[in-house]
């Protein structure tokens, strides 16, 4: 089901529309492509309300000593550097307690308060900890405030989100609290759920999952505890820019509290977008929706250029599997957000004449590939599948030999032209390649060796790249045709080279000796024999 804000269902019902199609392609590099079919460009946040993960932080171990507040600590802070997510500013000494000067963090001013990137930054954040809190005497006092927040810690002043878990001198821990501030105005809502019942000298508290959600718009707030939804408000809700802030208070004088945090993850709604490109000649097919599980697919057609589509990405293959996503906007007002049109990845492109033609393929095309396995005469499993290195591991048909053991590196020595690399030879005879993973692994690979392997450079202006290998002949590696290298390898560039198997019962015997794991059927009679009829049969 496509959903469309109410801003964009109004546009689309009235008499007259101004929409455009939007292009996202993400290649397989990294590199992210928009374009238009409009005659202008058109910035657009093209990620709205799909969440990530802005800032996450856990132990290196699975289990961690509780941190310990030592008694008659007035006041201690926690927090992270919101300029620095994916980082945490303490350290877990090895005997499991803390002193003061290990958890003080410093201000969380305005600098550090927007760094999820969103504005406001409420909007949309989702926040979960897994927190343990134990004291180890009845007569000992303590509290947590975990969450979000604008300042130091949680004040009438400042904006913040989270949950309050206190216990008061001869007394129990008490329930959750739900807090929630806008700088005017607190929501205070009883969770009614018990922070912890039992008071222990040994910890045994068991860990608790506390997380709340601040729905798209900023409007509302959902607090959960264990995953159960415990309370909701849309009153006080902040809108000022948040980081994430931890705050243990212990005023025990008879005891000591203890808290636990196993980790934190605040996710966001990416906002991110970027600006579309309007380019000459574009032209996006319409997309037929079916309602059979037939697949919604496009193309896109166009010329290439080295700055948009280029012929030398293409054939590098940095599009081959691409994820694409096409959307309708309303190009007089982009604020209304998106219409999704199709979402999958990129198939079959075809260079004619200076212009290209992209396939589109929607998420049901994956629906169309038939799954199992055909009887024949060749091998199933993918040479190197399933080995050591655990490659391929869904593959049932497992060929279970080391890639470590049979590749090999090099350099180049020339390179003739686009499908072509001599390597470089050296010791006494003179050899380039061997035979590495055999019986043989010093003798030079023979003609033949490396047909249908692989070449991967690991150096020069095409590190990264990896071509499959035609044919070998001794002393060049022949690239197939349909896939030159896009740039030219320089002398002393280095590169990865492995055999190639032919799938056949005698390379794997022969080649390989791992007729063990041969994952054909060589030795089953064609149609031709089963068909046959004995001529004693034949009567006159």
């Amino acid at each position: 089901m496509k959903v469309v804000t109410p801003e964009l269902s109004t546009h689309l019902g009235g008499e007259t529309t101004t929409l455009c199609r939007l292009l996202r392609i993400d290649r397989t590099d990294g590199l992210i492509l928009r374009f238009t079919d409009f005659d202008r460009d058109i910035f657009h946040a093209d990620n709205s309300g799909v969440p990530v993960v802005a800032a996450l932080w856990s132990p290196n171990v699975a289990e961690v000593a509780p941190w310990w507040i030592t008694t008659g600590d007035s006041f201690s802070y926690q927090a992270f550097n919101g300029d620095v997510p994916n980082s945490h500013i303490f350290s877990v000494p090895a005997d499991g307690t803390f002193l003061q000067s290990q958890i003080f963090a410093g201000n969380l001013g305005a600098g550090n308060a927007t760094f999820l990137g969103t504005t406001p930054f409420s909007k949309g954040v989702t926040f979960e900890t897994f927190v343990g809190l134990q004291a180890d005497t009845l007569g000992a006092a303590g509290g947590l405030q975990t969450g979000l927040s604008s300042l130091f810690g949680w004040s009438s002043v400042g904006s913040y989100i989270g949950f309050e878990g206190l216990k008061a001198f001869d007394a129990a821990w008490g329930t959750w609290k739900l807090r929630m501030c806008d700088g005017v105005t607190v929501t205070l809502i009883d969770s009614g759920v018990s922070v912890f019942n039992a008071v222990n000298p040994v910890w045994n508290a068991p860990r608790v999952k506390l997380s709340f959600v601040v729905s798209t718009d900023g409007t509302s707030v959902t607090w959960y505890v264990n995953d159960i939804l415990v309370g909701s408000a849309s009153t006080s809700v902040p809108t000022a820019g948040m980081a994430l802030s931890s705050i243990y208070t212990s005023t025990t004088g008879f005891g000591s509290t203890f808290y636990r945090c196993e980790s934190v993850a605040i996710k966001a709604p990416d906002t991110s977008g970027g600006t579309y490109i309007s380019i000459d000649g574009l032209s996006i097919s319409a997309i037929q929706h079916k309602d059979d599980g037939s697949p919604n697919n496009g193309q896109v057609t166009g010329f290439l250029d080295d700055s948009q589509i280029s012929e030398k990405d293409i054939r590098a293959r940095l599009f081959d599997n691409a994820t694409v996503e096409l959307s309708a906007v309303n190009w007089a007002d982009t604020t209304q957000g998106n219409l999704k049109l199709l979402k999958g990845t990129v198939g079959d492109i075809v260079m004619t004449n200076g212009a290209y033609q992209i396939e589109l393929r929607g998420l049901t095309q994956k629906l169309t590939t038939l799954v199992g396995s055909t009887y024949g005469p060749v091998c199933r499993a993918e040479l190197f599948g399933g080995g050591a290195e655990g490659i391929d591991p869904s593959n049932h048909w497992k060929c279970r030999l080391n890639r470590a053991d049979w590749v090999q590196t090099g350099s180049v020595g020339s390179s003739p032209d686009s499908v072509s690399v001599v390597p470089n030879s050296s010791g006494s005879p003179a050899i380039s390649l061997k035979m590495v993973g055999s019986s043989t692994p010093t003798v030079a690979a023979p003609t033949g060796w490396f047909d249908d392997g692989m070449i991967t450079f690991t150096s020069g202006e095409l590190n990264g790249y990896s071509f499959e290998v035609a044919s070998w002949d001794g002393s060049t590696l022949t690239l197939f045709s349909g896939s030159p290298m896009p740039f030219t390898p320089t002398a002393g560039d280095t590169f990865e080279v492995e055999p190639g198997c032919d799938k056949t019962k005698p390379t794997c015997h022969s080649k390989f000796g791992n007729i063990v794991n041969f994952a054909g059927e060589a030795d089953i009679p064609g149609l031709n024999v089963i068909g046959a009829i004995s001529r004693a049969q034949i009567k006159d």
